[in-house]
C-alpha cells in the first residue's frame, strides 16, 4: 500500500483525501470495517488521520497473527479438485508461507494429488527427482487425461 502511495500520492491534496480514497474503495468485509472510519474522517476522535494510521488499523483488523500456522493447516487440507495446474499454483502459494523441508513438501504435494494423476506418476521410471519435477509431471499428465 505504501508503495502505491509513493507513486500516486501526488494526486491527493492532503492526507485526509488519501484516507478517504482508501476507505471508500474497500469492498466486502473491509467496506464494513471502513464505514465507521469514514464517519470519523476529520474529527479529533478519528483513529485514522494519516496513511500510516490506515495501514496500522487495517493490519490490526485483517492480518492473520499466525500466517504460518494458517498456511500449514491449509496446505495439509489442500487436495486437487480441478486441474493439477490450479492445485500446483495454490500449493506453491502456501509453500511460501511455511518452513518445511523438500521431502515433507513433496510428500504433502503427492498426498493432495488426484489419485489418477498420482497413479500415473507412481508408474514413471525414473521418478521425478525433485518437487519441481513432480509438479511439472503432474501438470503434464493432468493436461493429457
Amino acid at each position: 500500500m505504501m508503495g502505491w502511495l509513493m507513486i500516486s500520492g501526488s494526486q491527493f491534496a492532503n492526507n485526509k483525501d488519501v484516507i478517504m480514497f482508501l476507505l471508500i474503495n474497500m469492498e466486502g468485509t473491509a467496506a464494513a470495517w471502513a464505514l465507521p472510519h469514514i464517519a470519523l474522517i476529520g474529527e479529533k476522535r478519528a483513529f485514522i488521520k494519516k496513511p500510516d494510521d490506515f495501514q496500522w488499523e487495517f493490519r490490526k483488523a485483517f492480518d492473520n497473527p499466525d500466517a504460518t500456522a494458517a498456511a500449514k493447516q491449509k496446505i495439509t487440507k489442500l487436495v486437487q479438485t480441478t486441474t493439477a495446474a490450479a492445485y500446483t499454483a495454490e500449493f506453491r502459494t502456501l509453500q511460501l508461507e511455511i518452513n518445511w523441508n523438500k521431502n515433507k513438501l513433496r510428500a504433502q504435494y503427492q498426498q493432495g494429488l488426484n489419485w489418477q494423476v498420482w497413479t500415473q506418476i507412481a508408474m514413471m521410471t525414473p521418478q521425478p527427482p525433485s518437487l519441481e519435477a513432480l509438479m511439472e509431471s503432474a501438470v503434464c499428465i493432468d493436461n493429457v487425461r
